[in-house]
């Protein structure tokens, strides 16, 4: 009897499970941000965007690098938890209903902060995520019997 294939369909359903579990976290921490930062201004939607764009590299290259997480774990992460918890359709909704609003100047500085801050933080991430992976292979101490390839 081949056991392979029933292997295969359970890494799947284990991926699956793992990106809803990491999205119902990210949905539910987009949703209390929202809550708490409930304003006339989309300061909720900005600020998940900024987030999610300054974790995503420290998931897919800081913790990719140092092998702490699995490569389900970690791609759940960034598809589930980052997915769920970062939204473009909201920023887009949010410029329009400014221009439809006639605030101009409000959504244009919304925009290039969108843009701009999510591309700083973006490059702050993969940065962090550098020097996190430097520090980390640093006080990685090789087991006994290892050989030092040096």
């Amino acid at each position: 009897m081949d056991h392979s294939r029933g292997k295969g369909v359970e890494n799947i359903l284990k991926k699956y499970i793992l990106i809803i579990i990491f999205g119902i976290v990210g949905a539910m921490s987009r949703y209390g941000i929202g809550l708490i930062m409930n304003r006339s201004f989309p300061f909720g939607t900005m600020l998940v965007n900024l987030i999610g764009c300054f974790i995503l590299p420290v998931i897919f290259i800081g913790l990719k690098e140092t092998g702490i997480f699995s490569k389900e774990v970690i791609s759940a992460m960034g598809t589930g938890f980052i997915g769920a918890f970062t939204t473009f359709s909201a920023f887009t909704v949010d410029i329009i209903k400014m221009l439809d609003q006639g605030k101009l100047t409000v959504a244009l500085f919304y925009l290039f902060a969108g843009l701009a801050g999510g591309s700083f933080a973006a490059y702050a991430g993969v940065a962090i995520s550098d020097y996190l992976i430097h520090r980390y292979k640093k006080r990685v101490v090789p087991l006994k019997g290892d050989k030092d390839d040096n």
